[in-house]
């Protein structure tokens, strides 16, 4: 609203008379106490309220109530075509004045902007009557009117009587017993105590079950009235956003609406906060034989303050401690250059300061706080479902996915509507060693070199730049990282043979010297579950690792352990005389007679279909020949067919080589 106080005027607030010292910016007022003389501001929005409420009372410059105060009052409210609401109350003011044949000739001009609602002219009350008629307003009731002269009169001809009390209007009591209301807040604070989710209706459905178990307590008189659906609806509104979310949408939920976002950024310097992370690839990858396996898994790890990817494992394991050991040995040693034509150096690499990771039970276990320790890597343990806490890692899988993974053949995009009618089984055609390649190669040419724009320049600038001020942690002996990086084993008995592991021993002179020295003992030792060549043993009294191989040195080096448990679990227990070297041997052959099989299958399908098609060509000229015999056919109907001659694929031309040798 518009409202404009003409200084110096004095007003009265609960009977204090005040002076209007001046007018301030933006509509307040600096005022006066005429007892005190205190100063203190006031708005406009509070000069209205307290109007409305008839605790203000407008004065002149005299200190005593003018003989026409609706005429000052005319004179020191300023009106603007947008306020209804003053203009109201200065209709009635001005209408119930000439009523009762008072003077205007004080009356200041009233304005409606371009409407022109009406216009008070000095000493010609006839012009304003005539003004009224033409206003836009509804024409007033005479009992409205004559209740405007009795308020006004009564109240001792203050203008304030006739101000529009719009909220005192309408029922201002609360209908619903205080019983009733005690149970809707009992169902709330349920809801908002338990974890899954509530709506409206099955607030009411809870209230109305504890009403109705009350009831049955109590006479008929005294039972309680069921609460609609618009009362309990107003009791949660009442609650605060945070509340509402919490019980209609879940904890989980609320806790990433509202969460609270602080700055993360731990300095500028390069390594100073790195995350690591895991997700599944969207494309599924096949073998050698161009079968299709699964989608494979990614872990990498990222610098958040420079952007930089320092290094990332990608393999058909489940995130494990395995994943992440070869993601950080990537990431900690400096990388070779790659073979590719064009392929650009991999200059990031280091020790992390702080590592970011969720809670996954890889990064709780032994082997992780053991490299770590031995790093000294401060580990920082985000809370579960609190992704936006490592969110530069969690953004760089969605550009991986977006900018490589989803324009490679046999994509399975980010979800089933997206993919639509694409068979990405029968697209995929790259093996997991060239998927390695290519990301490799996307990330050194690619995503290193194009512009970041919250770095405000690429990754690989900026981690030149840092590196010409920062001092980078680097391994201090590298020929020794794959012993801390290894899985560890803990509590193993060492005897003359050495360690027993997965059915295995490993021993060496070296290890058999620390058992004459320390006896059998329990020891902890570290592996490499991809290779079970060799074990590194822990010294008990000076913790220096110490190498034992394998018994087997023609079955151990290259065995995984995982291919090694599926050979254990699956031979025979007992009454049987294969040994394991038998067995892998069987398997193989196996898996060889499978593949022959495969392609004599397939192979003895496209002759059979071959043979098909000459059989249909043959058939055809047979019937063409006839045809011509007999003589040309008037208007011969076209063929929506063509015959189309056998032409051998890459692969069937690689399978007749094969049964041609």
């Amino acid at each position: 609203m518009s409202l404009q106080l003409i200084d110096p005027e004095c007003i009265a607030i609960h009977e204090q008379e005040y002076t209007v010292v001046r007018r301030l910016d933006d509509g307040f007022y600096e005022l006066q106490e005429k007892v005190s003389q205190h100063t203190w501001v006031i708005s406009q929005r509070e000069v209205i309220k307290l109007l409305q409420q008839g605790h203000l009372t407008l004065f002149g410059k005299r200190n005593h109530l003018p003989e026409d105060q609706e005429n000052l009052v005319s004179r020191m409210l300023n009106l603007s075509h947008d306020d209804f609401f003053i203009m109201d109350v200065a209709t009635r003011v001005v209408r119930v004045i000439l009523a009762l044949g008072h003077s205007v000739t004080n009356a200041a001009r009233l304005e409606a902007g371009n409407n022109e609602w009406f216009k008070a002219y000095q000493k010609d009350p006839e012009a304003m009557k005539r003004c009224f008629k033409g206003q836009r307003d509804k024409k007033t009731d005479y009992k409205t009117f004559r209740r405007w002269i009795k308020k006004y009169l009564l109240s001792g001809k203050n203008s304030a009587s006739l101000l529009p009390r719009h909220d005192c209007k309408g029922n201002r009591t609360r209908r619903v017993c205080p019983e009733a209301l005690n149970y809707i807040h009992l169902v709330i604070e349920l809801a908002r105590r338990d974890k899954k989710t509530w709506k409206i209706t099955q607030i009411q459905k809870k209230v109305r079950e504890f009403i109705q178990a009350d009831n049955e307590k109590q006479p008929k008189s005294l039972r309680l009235d069921y609460p609609s659906y618009d009362v309990i609806n107003h009791e949660v509104k009442a609650l605060t956003a945070y509340e509402r979310a919490f019980i209609s949408e879940g904890p989980e939920a609320v806790r990433e609406d509202f969460r609270c976002i602080l700055e993360q950024r731990i300095g500028e310097q390069a390594l100073a906060y790195v995350e690591i992370d895991h997700t599944p690839l969207d494309i599924i990858i096949v073998d050698k034989a161009g079968n299709p396996i699964q989608r494979p898994y990614l872990t990498a790890c990222i610098c958040r303050n420079t952007g930089a990817i320092l290094g990332f494992y990608i393999g058909l394991e489940p995130p494990s401690y395995l994943t992440a050991s070869l993601a950080l040995k990537l990431a900690m040693l400096p990388k070779p250059l790659s073979d590719e034509p064009g392929a650009k150096e991999w200059l990031m690499y280091g020790v992390p300061v702080i590592l970011v990771v969720d809670n996954g039970a890889e990064f709780h276990s032994e082997s992780f706080k053991r490299l770590t320790q031995a790093f000294g890597i401060d580990v920082r343990r985000c809370p579960r479902k609190t992704g936006w806490l490592k969110g530069a890692i969690e953004r760089w899988f969605r550009t991986s996915n977006d900018q490589l993974i989803h324009t490679l053949r046999g994509t399975t995009l980010s979800n089933p509507n997206m993919r639509g009618e694409y068979d990405s089984k029968k697209h995929a055609c790259i093996t997991l060693d060239g998927l390695r390649r290519i990301f490799s190669y996307w990330v050194t040419n690619v995503y290193h070199q194009q512009y970041h724009r919250s770095l405000g320049t690429s990754p690989a600038a900026r981690w030149a730049e840092r590196m010409l001020i920062d001092h980078v942690k680097k391994v201090p002996d590298p020929d020794n990282l794959e012993p801390l990086l290894g899985d560890t084993q803990t509590d193993r008995a060492l005897s003359h043979t050495g360690v027993n592991f997965a059915n295995m021993h490993y021993n060496s002179p070296e290890l058999n010297a620390m058992f004459r020295e320390v006896g059998k003992t329990k020891v902890d030792f570290r592996y490499n579950a991809l290779d079970l060549g060799r074990v590194w043993v822990i010294h008990p009294q000076t913790g220096e690792p110490i190498v034992a191989n394998c018994s087997r040195p023609d079955y151990g080096p290259g065995m995984s352990l995982y291919l090694h448990k599926f050979l254990r679990d699956n031979a025979p227990r007992k009454g049987s005389s294969a040994s394991i070297d038998e067995l892998v041997r069987a398997y193989r052959h196996i898996a060889d007679m499978e593949l022959d099989e495969y392609n004599k299958t397939q192979t003895q399908r496209r002759m059979n279909a071959r043979a098909a098609r000459v059989a249909k060509d043959a058939k055809a000229a047979q019937k063409a020949q006839s045809t011509l015999a007999e003589g040309p056919a008037p208007n011969p109907p076209a063929s929506d067919t063509e015959t189309v001659r056998f032409q051998p694929t890459v692969r069937e031309r690689g399978a007749y080589e094969i049964i041609g040798q």
